[in-house]
């Protein structure tokens, strides 16, 4: 990976430099169809019935990862696939808001992860070469990043588009899109802490690149909007200040770690510990289903069979919290992160002559039903109910 350098980069930011410091879906027709139950419902409740029907969200979670040089080079995916024995659902990547990266991101980085029978999970992140204004939320919320956004999302429809380079073909793709996540931490430039930012400026923002990509007839189909926030606040400002509106968003989520003793600040937490906080919050905000999109833990503070001990509760955690999907941060970048391929871990697993440190917990627990990748043989990857958070019917 070229390193980037990019500014306000206090948190992780994988798309820059390795060594900087880091409900239900609104879609028209299923609100019809849950209309048409609730009204039968009622119908069969005073006929003395019982209900017919229930609406709830799947307890399957998309199993994904998120690791450097997932866009060019797919060897270490393709071991780990080997070694778990299912696809992934997602794989995380990230890019900036620089011209230059558009050509490589389209034509190879989100191209080869489809290859890899995995739905591209992309943190889009308003980083630049050069110090960013002031007031970055409001100067793109006002056009002036516009030209931009519009040749970005250009591409990104015909990368939806699929080979036959028509939208709405059978061979359409799919794309999580994660834009300017954790706002809410002392981190970056689109967030209200330590900036001339407001949290209205950032509704305003999303709200007005969302509308450019609705011009496009970019839909839920193809496209999830996926707003994600830090476990912890700062600068006086909630999360739940920065929140689009459900018109606006399809997912919520939230970035937490453990990160033990690695930092000066920090120490070990349970899973418990890092997510129900903020998890219960974003709960009490919306009923969009949740997404864990990046997650790990360090050994630091610890030991190896304590962080895969950690690995195993996360996610016996998420399938009792109902999160419907987790990208695992698979880079050791601070601290490490890594569950397979890294420095440490409890087992080793080798593949095509290679060897791969690995946390053999977190293959036991997803061998789980409850864990689902993809299925290679279905053309869009994922199911339109998998894709958008898995409401079923009982």
């Amino acid at each position: 990976m070229v390193k980037k350098r990019v500014y306000f980069s206090g948190c992780l930011n994988p798309a820059g430099s390795i060594f900087t410091h880091f409900a239900l879906s609104k879609f028209p027709r299923l609100t019809g169809i849950l209309l048409v139950v609730l009204f039968s419902t009622l119908a069969l409740t005073a006929l003395g019935q019982a209900p017919a029907a229930r609406a709830e969200f799947s307890k399957n979670t998309l199993l994904g990862m998120a690791y450097l040089n997932n866009e060019y080079d797919m060897e270490l995916g393709r071991a780990y696939d080997s070694w778990l024995g299912k696809n992934r659902a997602v794989i995380g990547t990230f890019t900036n808001w620089e011209p230059d990266q558009i050509p490589s991101f389209f034509s190879e980085q989100l191209p080869n992860i489809w290859a890899a029978h995995a739905v591209p999970l992309i943190a889009w992140q308003p980083f630049f070469y050069q110090t960013p204004p002031s007031k970055l939320d409001a100067v793109i919320a006002q056009g002036r990043y516009d030209a931009y956004i519009n040749h970005w999302a250009d591409n990104l429809k015909t990368f939806l588009s699929g080979p036959d380079g028509i939208y709405g073909g059978n061979d359409d793709r799919r794309v999580y899109l994660r834009m300017a996540p954790e706002m809410n931490c002392q981190c970056y430039a689109w967030g209200a802490a330590g900036t001339a930012n407001t949290p209205a400026d950032y509704i305003d923002m999303w709200r007005h690149v969302h509308g450019i990509f609705d011009s496009k007839g970019l839909n839920s189909n193809h496209l999830q909007w996926l707003w994600t926030v830090d476990d912890g606040d700062a600068g006086g400002y909630r999360a739940e200040q920065y929140y689009p509106g459900d018109a606006f968003v399809n997912w919520v989520g939230v970035d937490s770690y453990n990160w033990g003793t690695s930092q000066d600040w920090s120490s070990w937490l349970t899973p418990e510990e890092a997510y129900t906080p903020m998890l219960t919050r974003l709960r009490a905000l919306t009923s969009k289903p949740v997404v864990a999109a990046e997650v790990s833990s360090s050994t630091a503070g610890g030991t190896i069979a304590m962080k895969s001990n950690w690995i195993a509760s996360f996610l016996n955690y998420a399938t009792t919290n109902n999160i419907q999907m987790i990208c695992w941060f698979n880079i050791d970048q601070d601290t490490d992160w890594m569950i397979f391929g890294g420095a440490k871990g409890d087992a080793v697993y080798n593949y095509n002559g290679r060897s791969y440190n690995v946390y053999s917990k977190y293959k036991q627990a997803a061998q789980s039903s409850n864990f689902i990748g993809t299925a290679p043989g279905h053309p869009r990857l994922l199911t339109d109910l998998q894709f958008s958070g898995g409401l079923v019917w009982h």
